[in-house]
């Protein structure tokens, strides 16, 4: 008869030697899946369908610091601290929303590719003009190009395309070419899909106006 223990230390063994092999293979498709990526090509991001919405989040919530309250504050009324954007896409537009620790909300609205967004919570009238892609649902990333692909990665839900230029770095699905990480000065952030609903943009009045003015400019 089988001792007890050499029982349970040979199911032991036998569960850890199973376990090993399970996290080779699992690393050994990941490469694999890596090495079967074919390199992108243009657009690089996909575009979303509407009444699709995505959030963007701070991989780790940015440290409160060690100083008083009051100094907390005065800090992050100069130099605010992003807690979040969520999007959400209708017929035509891409209403942005930009959640600031301690500081409220801001909105930012994306048409034809250009950015309309409020500079900061302390001033939200004041609205910043980018101009992007016309074709991109992303074009905070116009600067993703050929010379920017840096490879394939592997990762447990599939291989990601890497895109790096001056110091900023972006991790891109290689399925759905959609974005899953972005890295900036050190603060890294995390892209999240989901479907929402169609909801109606009401736009700002010192928006619309920002915005008739630019159209107008540009007949």
């Amino acid at each position: 008869m089988m001792n007890p223990r050499s029982s349970a230390r040979s199911l032991t063994f036998l569960v850890a030697f199973l376990v090993g092999i399970c996290c080779i293979s699992l690393a050994a498709r990941c490469d694999a899946e890596a090495d079967t990526a074919s390199p992108p090509s243009p657009p690089f991001l996909a575009r979303l369908p509407v009444a699709s919405g995505w959030t963007m989040t701070p991989a780790a919530p940015a440290p409160a610091g060690e100083e008083s309250d009051d100094a907390q504050r005065m800090r992050e009324f100069y130099f605010p601290v992003l807690e979040s954007v969520t999007s959400y896409k209708d017929e035509g537009i891409i209403h942005e929303i930009r959640q600031w620790r301690n500081q409220g909300k801001t909105e930012g609205f994306i048409l034809k590719g250009t950015i309309f967004r409020a500079s900061s919570p302390r001033y939200p009238d004041d609205v910043l003009i980018i101009e992007g892609d016309p074709e991109s649902d992303f074009p905070d990333f116009l600067w993703l190009d050929e010379k920017a692909y840096q490879g394939v990665m592997p990762s447990p839900k599939g291989p990601l395309y890497l895109f790096e230029s001056a110091g900023r770095k972006l991790l891109v699905d290689a399925r759905t070419r959609l974005p899953v990480r972005y890295e900036e000065n050190g603060k890294v952030f995390l892209y999240h899909f989901f479907k929402g609903k169609k909801r109606p943009v009401k736009i700002p009045a010192a928006f619309q106006a920002i915005m008739d003015q630019y159209w107008k400019a540009r007949q």
